[in-house]
């Protein structure tokens, strides 16, 4: 059994060891008793040790320990576990560049601005020549690209295009083919990635995730009596109540730079969601996803199939985001649209720096 570190780097807080220990011992215990929680135990094994901060495996130890003591315990732990962390995996954009529109159309020997077709078979082009492949079907991730771009007006004077390249999930039947989000993705159930796409580790599905403010984890009221959305996630602020230090990625005033910062996130006991982190987000999908890469796991259908039927986990989907979609529906409106849109982003901004964000400002990302 390997032993954690219990001190979280810079954060000068030290964990009791034998919280950690106690857990560890106990789910190993359950799991090789080949009883009714060894499957439960297993998952919230992987789930102990996926866990993003020091602060959220302390968290999930002291909940094992306690759940553990009810009849079901373990498995009423798994399920919430399942249904409000491994499973919000929201549709994400893998490659992100923004170009200014004159700097692009002077590389390309435009005499005029390169219009979005133009940015679009640019970066596929530049995807090409620099060998960039899905990791999940070996294919050229050219091939399956999907950019969106919009124009905005920085300060009344310059335009920045900002062209994004959505990463197509493949589909599970045929993996030749990939799902164009534009023409109906395809709704992926957790048990579409464990039974047939097991051996993919979602962080490769997803590519190369960064912090964004729809990555939100939603608790209904059941769910949020038992489980503390900010123990897990994020390492508290000392002297602080209700208040997480929470790293991600801002983009800065100037184009084609960003800078990375760490913020605080502050919420009340009575929001509905905050916002989570990006890798280490991904990160417990992945561990779950590699565990059900073992064969033990995989003679288990049938105890799987009663944990979605008797928690209704099969219904929630990965899947895009609503807001994502009215997002692109703005983008078809006309210039003079876009215009009042960017002026009125570019005060919302303005007032969400001085917010918390988990209290209704957003990280300052291009709308």
């Amino acid at each position: 059994m390997s032993h954690l570190q219990l001190t979280e780097p810079n954060s000068g807080r030290n964990y009791p060891p034998n919280i950690f220990d106690n857990a560890f011992r106990l789910v190993h215990q359950v799991e090789n008793s080949g009883g009714d929680d060894s499957l439960w135990a297993e998952i919230l094994n992987q789930l102990l040790h996926a866990a993003p901060t020091m602060g959220g495996k302390e968290y999930i130890a002291n909940q094992i320990i306690s759940y553990n003591s009810r009849k079901g315990g373990l498995e009423r732990l798994a399920a919430i576990y399942l249904n409000y962390v491994v499973l919000p995996l929201k549709f994400k954009e893998g490659i992100y560049e923004k170009l200014t529109v004159e700097g692009l159309g002077k590389r390309l020997h435009y005499h005029d601005p390169p219009t979005y077709t133009d940015i679009e078979k640019m970066m596929i082009k530049t995807l090409e020549r620099d060998g960039h492949r899905c990791k999940a079907t070996g294919a050229w991730d050219s091939a399956h690209v999907k950019t969106w771009s919009r124009e905005r007006r920085i300060n009344n004077t310059e335009y920045i295009s900002y062209l994004r390249v959505y990463h197509i999930i493949p589909s599970f039947k045929d993996i030749g083919k990939v799902i164009d989000e534009t023409e109906g993705m395809k709704k992926l159930t957790l048990r579409d990635l464990w039974i047939e796409y097991a051996a993919i580790d979602l962080m490769e599905l997803a590519g190369d995730m960064y912090h964004h403010p729809r990555n939100r984890i939603s608790l209904d009221a059941v769910a949020a009596a038992d489980f503390d959305k900010g123990k897990l996630w994020f390492e508290a602020v000392e002297g602080e109540p209700n208040k997480y230090a929470v790293k991600f990625t801002r983009y800065a005033a100037t184009p084609n730079t960003y800078t990375p910062r760490k913020e605080f996130t502050q919420f009340g006991e009575g929001g509905e969601s905050i916002l989570g982190p990006d890798s280490n987000f991904l990160a417990l999908h992945a561990s779950v996803s590699h565990a059900m890469m073992l064969d033990r796991w995989m003679d288990r259908d049938e105890r799987l199939e009663t944990l979605f039927k008797k928690y209704d986990l099969s219904d929630i989907v990965i899947q895009k985001s609503d807001d994502e979609d009215e997002d692109d529906d703005d983008d078809d409106d006309d210039d003079d649209d876009d215009d009042d849109d960017d002026d009125e982003d570019e005060e919302e901004e303005e007032e969400g720096e001085g917010k918390g964000e988990g209290e209704g400002g957003e990280a300052e990302r291009p709308s």
